[in-house]
């Protein structure tokens, strides 16, 4: 008999502390989880801020919503301090001009576009300066999650990955919104190659060692061509999108995106119609004791209110 996991074994955070709580109704459910599968520490953290104006009352007048899923590796002191340091600076770029104030759309993208890349490299600037002074080599990649408005972000650092589930025919099929950045990806292998730093790929890893290409810290290999530059994609939000998910690679490594779209899609359709919170569950116990996940695996699953948007 299969047996599942308890509920002390999903590892749901705390809520962080917010400057307001919000009183709007929500743009998203959503539910987040994660497990140390085979290994004895969970060095993954997750992000979730469903109402970004109660970080800064500026962002009040939009319609923002953030989430993010941290995946340490050697540590977990980048991928902790990712989970405060992120939607700080973020919202720090954004109400410089909140996008909802932005007539142009062009205009608005752009502003985006930047706060994130800016977000990204101020906060790999930060790790990094304090690895230096604590003597840490950690390393974290990450796949953020950004509702700005009818617009559904994503921005992705290593093997973190960000999928959604678009309805067809009565099923569902898997797209990927964000890109792997790892070692034995050939333009990532390029890159490297030919960015005089003398870096090098040796067995699908950096200098023998990295698997990710980027990454936040990671200080022993920034200085042979690994960045923490984001791939940044965004599409429209639509009714056809069923739900999102948010996994690190211990998920990933046992699932193709279209497979666990189609197995999310066919438990929430089961006719007990588990929410968010049991189809985590379910998720995770498929991954962790029946397919034998060694890694730590993290999920945030969400599912849009239409009738906000």
């Amino acid at each position: 008999m299969k047996r599942q996991l308890e509920e002390a074994e999903i590892n749901d955070q705390p809520k962080a502390k917010r400057t307001r709580t919000s009183e709007r109704p929500p743009l998203v459910d959503v539910f987040h989880a994660r497990e140390k599968g085979k290994k004895t520490y969970l060095e993954d953290r997750i992000l979730s801020i469903p109402d970004l104006s109660t970080e800064n009352e500026a962002l009040a007048g939009g319609k923002y919503a953030l989430f993010a899923v941290f995946d340490g590796h050697g540590g977990h002191f980048a991928a902790q301090y990712l989970k405060t340091l992120f939607p700080k600076l973020f919202v720090e770029h954004l109400v410089k001009r909140p996008p909802h104030t932005i007539a142009d759309k062009k205009e608005r993208n752009k502003v985006v576009k930047e706060a994130l890349i800016k977000t990204f490299l101020n906060c790999d600037k930060e790790i990094l300066e304090q690895q230096v002074l604590g003597g840490r080599s950690d390393g974290s990649t990450c796949v953020v999650c950004f509702i700005e408005g009818k617009t559904l972000w994503t921005a992705n650092v290593g093997d973190t990955k960000h999928i959604i589930a678009v309805k067809k025919n009565g099923t569902v099929k898997g797209i990927s919104l964000s890109k792997d950045h790892t070692a034995d990806k050939k333009e990532e292998q390029l890159r490297i190659q030919n960015s005089g730093t003398g870096g090098k790929i040796e067995n699908n890893r950096v200098l023998g060692i990295l698997e990710v290409t980027r990454s936040f810290g990671d200080p022993g290999f920034k200085d042979f061509g690994v960045i923490c530059i984001p791939y940044i994609s965004k599409v429209p939000i639509s009714s056809k999108i069923e739900f999102g998910l948010l996994a690190t690679d211990g998920l990933w490594d046992l699932w193709k995106v279209p497979e666990v779209a189609k197995y999310i899609h066919e438990t929430m359709e089961n006719p007990t119609k588990p929410g968010l919170k049991e189809t985590a569950r379910i998720l995770l116990t498929e991954t962790i004791l029946d397919r034998h996940c060694t890694d730590n695996c993290s999920v945030l699953l969400y599912k849009f209110c239409h009738d906000q948007f």
